[in-house]
């Protein structure tokens, strides 16, 4: 700290030096002109005074009543001969006006008795204090102005510089794997936005990494069932004799295969949605036409359910989307409805300025309010009614939030009017 706050200090200092030279230079440079002019009215009266009891006067005598004014003056005074003086032209000019004019940074005033007749001029010596006080005293303000200014600039700097350790080290021991730790700096700090931006990104940095664990984890289990069920009828065909029985076996291996084949694709879907971010192309599509053409794909499998999809009416002339993905996710969350529905599933869709809300209700069973954040994490599937056999690889619903996470959405579940679940997907 000790060295940020010397090198900060010195820095100010020197420019606050540098201001208050220019300063004075400047002021002196532009006032120059006018203190003649503001010498000769703050003394015209005096000095006057002066000239016209010595005028008319011989010399003797007028050397004689500047003695007897001396010790009553606290200013110099003696007679010069003018003709003897280098007098410049302006100087001149001065006298010829009846003007006094002044010399040694107006320490010293000569002011005209008889001019021209006598060339004679009363010199005036204004005496400063000592050099040497002038010296201590501004010695001294410039002291004191520095010592109040360090002290100010620490009262400043101490808060930054207790902030800043404070980020440092909720750095450090977030570098260290302490995915936990936070800055958290005061409502009052300087430096709030910047260790709120770290917060935030300290946040996701620890959600993703924990996502990416849990994800890691479900991916080996679900790799792992498959190829033990093939490892297992690899074994099992080794002991069979007749190849005629090989056909069952090769058979189940080809599921198992598919299975695993089906899941790659899926997590390879995934995978791409989390890094595609907002690269999604949208364009307006006649919304009627692209959800008849979208529910017409599981058309089949719900009729073999014997469940009922249709569209509610009323639908917006045209929609603004990715057609590809978002039919994508709608299939996903329609086939789910499917699944667990008795006997209808209802997609409608409603657009408010420039915001669409596309609504999936079924007439199943519903999801538990305590589970409807979950069901959208990978691999999640709610027991019994929504496993494998239903339900894939519990992938399909992580998918369709990422979907319209791209589309600058969310996607929530409501209870249905229908009795059952309501999937609403709000872009």
């Amino acid at each position: 700290m000790l060295r940020l706050f010397i090198r900060v200090y010195l820095i100010q200092l020197i420019g606050f030096a540098i201001a208050i030279t220019a300063l004075e230079y400047g002021l002196d440079y532009i006032t120059r002109p006018y203190q003649q002019e503001l010498n000769y009215e703050m003394g015209r009266g005096s000095f006057g005074y002066l000239a016209d009891e010595l005028r008319g006067k011989p010399l003797a005598e007028q050397q004689a009543q500047i003695r007897k004014w001396q010790p009553n003056y606290g200013l110099g005074l003696r007679l010069v001969d003018g003709a003897r003086m280098t007098i410049e032209a302006d100087e001149r000019a001065l006298l010829d006006s009846g003007k006094f004019f002044g010399r040694d940074e107006f320490e010293l005033f000569f002011v005209p008795i008889d001019w021209p007749r006598s060339k004679t001029l009363l010199e005036i010596h204004v005496k400063p204090p000592p050099r040497t006080l002038i010296l201590t005293i501004q010695t001294g303000s410039y002291l004191l102005l520095a010592l109040t200014f360090a002290f100010c600039l620490y009262l400043w700097f101490r808060p930054h510089w207790r902030d800043l350790q404070q980020l440092k080290a909720a750095a450090k021991r977030f570098g260290d794997g302490d995915l936990g730790a936070r800055a958290g700096a005061s409502k009052r700090s300087s430096i709030r936005d910047l260790t709120t931006q770290f917060d935030i990104m300290a946040t996701q940095i620890e959600s993703l990494v924990a996502s990416r664990r849990d994800l890691t984890n479900a991916v080996s289990h679900e790799l792992r069932t498959p190829m033990a069920r093939l490892s297992f009828e690899l074994d099992a065909a080794r002991k069979l004799d007749d190849p005629a029985q090989w056909r069952a076996l090769i058979g189940n291996m080809r599921q198992d295969l598919t299975e695993l084949e089906t899941l790659t694709s899926e997590l390879l879907s995934f995978a791409r949605l989390e890094h595609a971010g907002s690269a999604f192309a949208q364009e307006a599509v006649r919304a009627d036409d692209w959800l008849d053409s979208v529910v017409a794909m599981v058309a089949l499998e719900a009729e073999a359910r014997g469940v009922r999809c249709s569209v509610s009416a009323g639908v917006p002339d045209t929609v603004t989307l990715d057609a590809r993905q978002m039919a994508r996710a709608l299939i996903n969350v329609v086939r789910n409805g499917v699944h667990h529905a008795r006997s209808r599933v209802e997609v409608s869709l409603v657009q408010t300025g420039s915001r669409y809300t596309l609504s999936i209700d079924d007439d199943g069973c519903g999801i538990p309010e305590g589970e409807r954040r979950r069901v959208f994490d990978p691999f999640v599937r709610l027991d019994e009614s929504r496993n494998r056999a239903t339900g894939g690889f519990g992938l399909g619903l992580a998918i369709v939030q990422q979907i319209v996470k791209s589309h600058q959405g969310e996607v929530r579940i409501e209870d249905s009017p229908l009795g059952g679940a309501r999937f609403v997907l709000h872009w």
